[in-house]
């Protein structure tokens, strides 16, 4: 009888393990990050973290082999929503400053007036943001 080989990799099942191993390991990470936010650093606790992700408590273990490795994708993960938050920010504030934009008067006066504009949005933003995070230190 035949053996198959156990090296024989199937593509398609392959991508589904790749991709199931990933949705895993980014459902680890949305939980812990929800946990972090609530309690630290110092408190991360993996049962609640596998509470919150659905997912078993030994797994955690296969994807991240400590929990200073789980902080180090939590930062990561932290900064990659940081710049899509951002990126989303100015497209917003983008539109929101051409919506503004009379397209029947490009006088100089209309064009000053529609710079000072943007410029205290962007001035009252900075003021907003650094009253957030000093709240939060």
């Amino acid at each position: 009888m035949h053996q198959p080989c156990r090296f024989l990799v199937i593509p398609e099942y392959d991508q589904m393990a790749v991709k199931k191993e990933k949705n895993n390991e980014r459902m680890w990470i949305e939980g812990a990050y929800s946990h972090f936010a609530d309690v630290g650093p110092e408190q991360l606790n993996i049962k609640r973290i596998s509470e919150i992700a659905g997912l078993p408590r030994t797994n955690f273990y296969y994807h991240f082999p400590d929990t200073d490795i789980l902080v180090t994708q939590l930062l990561n993960f932290h900064v990659d929503l940081s710049k899509e938050y951002e990126k989303e920010l100015w497209k917003t504030l983008t539109d929101s400053w051409y919506a503004r934009l009379d397209f029947e008067d490009f006088s100089p006066e209309s064009l000053a007036e529609l710079s000072d504009s943007i410029m205290q949005s962007i001035l009252e933003f900075n003021r907003e943001t650094a009253i957030l995070r000093q709240k939060r230190s």
